[in-house]
């Protein structure tokens, strides 16, 4: 139900109080605004902004191989110990694995958690080396381009890169100690700092998920 520009108000049906969803857009791709869980009477339950929804959800996919000390392993198939390859820091443990599940409910209402394809060799000998997905708001390295991160989003209409058509999606971020780029599908990208970061990630993304309910 649209309520003014740039403003909707989605009914959820849930109990426990939070009965609305209402998405406030400050740009035609809706990626960004805020987020908020409205109760039964439309005050404000919980929200976030759009942005930190992209941060806090920023990994990628599952499948993707990870460089790490005994080899490429597979993202969700790390633990905490596991040593990876980071560009500033040589090999560093793992302290934190988190997924986060994203169902077509999600990715249709919310397209800052969409995610991102950047096709084999987009960025030349940057890489990737394979087809690579990733949460849009991923900071990604391409050979080049300094040493600041630009988020995966920012980079669609570039060659080789694009929204994937999926209907769900599993994201897996990795916390490190120490801020480090790492090697996925051998294109670097930014993982996750700090001890705190593996316990917060998904709270915004959270919010969305009790609002709109069960994907079944």
């Amino acid at each position: 139900m649209k309520t003014d520009a740039g403003q909707e108000v989605f009914r959820t049906g849930l109990a426990a109080g939070a009965g609305s969803l209402r998405l406030s857009y400050d740009d035609d791709a809706m990626t960004v605004g805020r987020v908020e869980v409205l109760g039964e009477a439309l005050g404000t339950l919980a929200g976030a902004d759009l942005a930190r929804v992209a941060a806090d959800s920023a990994g990628v996919a599952e499948g993707t191989l990870i460089a790490t000390e005994r080899g490429e392993v597979r993202a969700e198939a790390l633990r905490p110990g596991d040593r990876v390859v980071t560009r500033e820091a040589g090999l560093q443990p793992v302290i934190g694995v988190v997924t986060l599940d994203i169902g077509w409910r999600q990715l249709g209402l919310l397209p800052v958690l969409r995610p991102i394809r950047i096709a084999s060799g987009a960025f030349g000998e940057a890489g990737p080396i394979r087809d690579l997905l990733v949460a849009g708001g991923l900071g990604i390295l391409p050979a080049g381009r300094g040493e600041s991160a630009t988020a995966a989003r920012a980079l669609l209409g570039e060659p080789g890169v694009a929204e994937a058509d999926v209907t769900a999606i599993r994201y897996v971020r990795l916390t490190l100690r120490r801020s480090g780029a790492i090697l996925a599908n051998g294109l670097w990208v930014e993982g996750v700092c700090g001890p705190d970061s593996a316990t917060a990630a998904g709270r915004p993304v959270a919010i969305a998920e009790a609002a709109l309910g069960s994907e079944n």
